[in-house]
């Protein structure tokens, strides 16, 4: 599930809880104040600037030296993936599922994170993912790439996949959280089944909600 916050000033920052971290700030104040992983916004130049200021080409010696002292920094094992038979193929295959995305011109640097993480992990569902995220982001199609084989993901009980779906969840707290929602894009995760909301870590009808006294909610489950 995708943990998000979204301030009434505009700041977005969200968890998949797995990998990725997205933080989304207004261009007004912000623009030209920011820094780090997250690029100078704006600023002309090179975008691999390192906390003491200096700059870099090299985006593994950028990421590493914005790692904590608690950040284990993973040694890469080459490897060579079968030619035409290895998953991260799909971000390249011009009749795949990403073809509508090779417009931007960026699948190849996706490719080659895939088989950067696969050789050094063996993870190569983590570059997908970001680059389905990143299609998306743009508004540009993506045809579904999951299967059985293929990074699938396996919802709790109660729960369904979608590709796309609300990125605000209805809950007994507040029912009409997804039409109320101040962010627009769709995201991959499990969700509870239209007509259900969430309570907790359950799906349940709305008409089976507890009730909120003084402003803190009560389940029914608690109420018993």
């Amino acid at each position: 599930m995708v943990v998000s916050l979204h301030t009434d000033f505009g700041f977005y920052v969200s968890f998949d809880g797995k990998h990725q971290v997205v933080v989304k700030a207004p261009a007004d104040p912000y623009k030209y104040q920011v820094g780090g992983l997250c690029d100078h916004y704006g600023k002309a130049g090179s975008m691999y600037v390192m906390p003491g200021g200096e700059e870099t080409e090299d985006v593994n010696e950028f990421g590493h030296s914005w790692a904590t002292e608690q950040c284990d920094i993973p040694t890469t094992t080459p490897c060579t993936p079968s030619d035409g038979n290895h998953k991260c193929d799909i971000i390249i295959d011009g009749q795949g599922p990403f073809k509508g995305c090779h417009v931007i011109n960026e699948h190849e640097s996706y490719y080659q994170s895939c088989l950067t993480d696969y050789c050094a992990i063996g993870d190569y569902c983590s570059a997908i993912e970001a680059y389905q995220r990143r299609c998306r982001d743009l508004g540009l199609p993506v045809e579904e790439w999951r299967d059985e084989d293929t990074c699938p993901v396996i919802c709790a009980e109660g729960r369904e996949y979608s590709s796309c779906g609300p990125p605000c969840t209805n809950t007994c707290v507040k029912l009409d959280a997804s039409e109320n929602c101040p962010i627009t894009d769709c995201m991959e995760g499990c969700f509870c089944p239209d007509g259900t909301v969430l309570d907790g870590n359950e799906c349940i009808e709305p008409a089976d909600c507890g009730c909120t006294v003084d402003g803190r909610y009560f389940s029914v489950s608690i109420l018993r």
